[in-house]
Protein backbone atom coordinates (compact mmCIF):
# COMPACT_ATOMS: atom_id res chain seq x y z
CA UNK A 1 0.00 0.00 0.00
CA UNK A 2 1.39 3.25 -0.92
CA UNK A 3 1.44 6.81 1.35
CA UNK A 4 -1.30 8.23 -0.71
CA UNK A 5 -3.71 5.07 -0.27
CA UNK A 6 -2.80 4.77 3.48
CA UNK A 7 -4.01 8.92 4.28
CA UNK A 8 -6.80 8.26 2.37
CA UNK A 9 -8.03 5.04 4.56
CA UNK A 10 -6.69 7.28 7.83
CA UNK A 11 -8.69 9.97 6.33
CA UNK A 12 -11.90 7.84 6.13
CA UNK A 13 -11.38 6.23 9.62
CA UNK A 14 -11.01 9.58 11.25
CA UNK A 15 -14.32 11.04 9.45
CA UNK A 16 -16.22 7.63 10.68
CA UNK A 17 -14.84 7.82 14.14
CA UNK A 18 -15.97 11.98 14.28
CA UNK A 19 -19.61 10.57 12.70
CA UNK A 20 -19.86 7.62 15.36
CA UNK A 21 -18.64 9.72 18.47
CA UNK A 22 -21.14 12.92 17.91
CA UNK A 23 -24.04 10.47 16.46
CA UNK A 24 -23.76 8.20 20.31
CA UNK A 25 -22.88 11.75 22.26
CA UNK A 26 -25.93 12.90 21.36
CA UNK A 27 -27.71 9.19 21.28
CA UNK A 28 -26.67 9.81 25.32
CA UNK A 29 -27.89 13.03 25.68
CA UNK A 30 -24.03 14.46 26.37
CA UNK A 31 -22.80 17.42 25.71
CA UNK A 32 -19.23 17.30 24.55
CA UNK A 33 -17.98 18.79 28.02
CA UNK A 34 -19.86 15.92 29.89
CA UNK A 35 -18.50 13.05 27.57
CA UNK A 36 -14.92 14.61 27.96
CA UNK A 37 -15.71 13.96 31.46
CA UNK A 38 -16.21 10.69 31.41
CA UNK A 39 -13.45 9.93 29.16
CA UNK A 40 -10.72 11.68 30.79
CA UNK A 41 -10.27 14.53 28.26
CA UNK A 42 -10.66 17.96 27.21
CA UNK A 43 -13.99 19.03 25.78
CA UNK A 44 -11.74 20.82 23.08
CA UNK A 45 -10.54 17.63 22.38
CA UNK A 46 -13.82 15.87 21.93
CA UNK A 47 -14.65 18.60 19.14
CA UNK A 48 -11.63 18.00 17.63
CA UNK A 49 -12.43 14.24 17.23
CA UNK A 50 -15.57 15.04 16.65
CA UNK A 51 -14.12 17.70 13.49
CA UNK A 52 -12.49 14.55 12.27
CA UNK A 53 -9.08 16.19 13.56
CA UNK A 54 -6.69 14.75 15.73
CA UNK A 55 -5.25 11.09 16.36
CA UNK A 56 -7.17 9.69 19.33
CA UNK A 57 -4.70 7.24 21.33
CA UNK A 58 -5.32 3.93 21.80
CA UNK A 59 -6.38 4.33 25.61
CA UNK A 60 -9.10 6.90 24.76
CA UNK A 61 -10.36 4.54 22.45
CA UNK A 62 -11.04 2.06 24.87
CA UNK A 63 -12.67 3.96 26.34
CA UNK A 64 -14.79 5.15 25.07
CA UNK A 65 -15.84 1.73 23.96
CA UNK A 66 -16.36 0.63 27.11
CA UNK A 67 -18.62 3.80 27.94
CA UNK A 68 -20.50 4.18 23.90
CA UNK A 69 -19.40 0.98 22.43
CA UNK A 70 -21.62 -1.64 22.89
CA UNK A 71 -24.82 0.84 21.50
CA UNK A 72 -22.79 0.91 18.01
CA UNK A 73 -21.41 -1.71 15.86
CA UNK A 74 -19.08 0.25 13.79
CA UNK A 75 -17.06 0.55 17.65
CA UNK A 76 -18.72 -3.09 18.69
CA UNK A 77 -16.26 -4.22 15.29
CA UNK A 78 -12.94 -2.13 16.04
CA UNK A 79 -13.00 -4.58 19.15
CA UNK A 80 -14.32 -7.96 18.39
CA UNK A 81 -11.19 -9.97 17.86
Amino acid sequence: MNEETLNLHFNYSQKILAATLKDLRLQENLTQEELALELGISRTEVQTLENAHGNPSFTFLVRLYKRLGKKHYILDIMFTP
